[in-house]
């Protein structure tokens, strides 16, 4: 269900952001999840309940969520970076907690490409930390960017499309988003479907407060 994998992480920047923003030193955001492979968004559907039978739809619908809302964020601190990544495949005993089936699915899967795909735990932790701190991902205003770029780096492209703009999907390289998701993104906020994605998301966490 969509709700335990989103709608946290978005109550925790969200309580969280301003401490973020009255920081004297960078602010930043990291979402750890599907960056980079954001796909279509089913608006029927924002909790993707009826996704179980479409995995892969379910990684697109999910990623480009989490990465609109993001962006939406952003609107309202743009002293901030915020970037969402896919880590890859890293070793760790998380698959342990899946349930039946999928456990074995996925034990199965990394079993297959970890000899190909997958990167050290150290490694991983290596990529997040200049992700966290590196000034090729930048803000989008403000005098604070982060560790000076060396040679070879430079200012990465953000979901707009732009060097530089704030907001950043990167997959386990640090690379991307690539055209069709900064296209498939930018046409998602031109029609609305950002802001639609935003007020659920909002809707759901009050309603969920109330209940306590």
């Amino acid at each position: 269900m969509l709700a335990a994998h989103i709608y946290g992480r978005i109550l925790l920047i969200q309580r969280l952001l301003p401490l973020v923003k009255a920081a004297t030193g960078l602010g930043r955001v990291v979402s750890v999840d599907y960056g980079g492979y954001e796909g279509i968004v089913v608006p029927s559907d924002w909790p993707a309940l009826t996704f179980s039978v479409f995995p892969f739809r379910f990684v697109g619908h999910c990623a480009s969520m989490v990465t609109l809302t993001l962006k939406r964020i952003a609107q309202a601190a743009p002293d901030v970076s915020f970037i969402h990544v896919h880590p890859g495949v890293v070793p760790t005993k998380n698959i342990d907690g899946l349930p039946g089936v999928f456990r074995l699915i996925a034990k199965a899967i990394t079993w297959m490409v970890s000899p190909f795909l997958a990167i050290s735990i150290q490694e991983s932790a290596e990529r997040h930390v200049f992700l966290a701190t590196s000034a090729s991902y930048k803000p989008k205003s403000g005098d604070t960017n982060g560790v000076p770029l060396v040679k070879g780096l430079e200012l990465h492209e953000g979901v707009n499309g732009e060097c530089g703009s704030g907001v950043y999907s990167v997959k386990w390289h640090c690379d991307g988003p690539g055209e069709k998701v900064v296209q498939l993104l930018t046409e998602y906020e031109k029609n609305g479907t950002m802001e639609q994605a935003w007020q659920h998301i909002i809707s759901e966490l009050k309603r969920v407060e109330k209940s306590f």
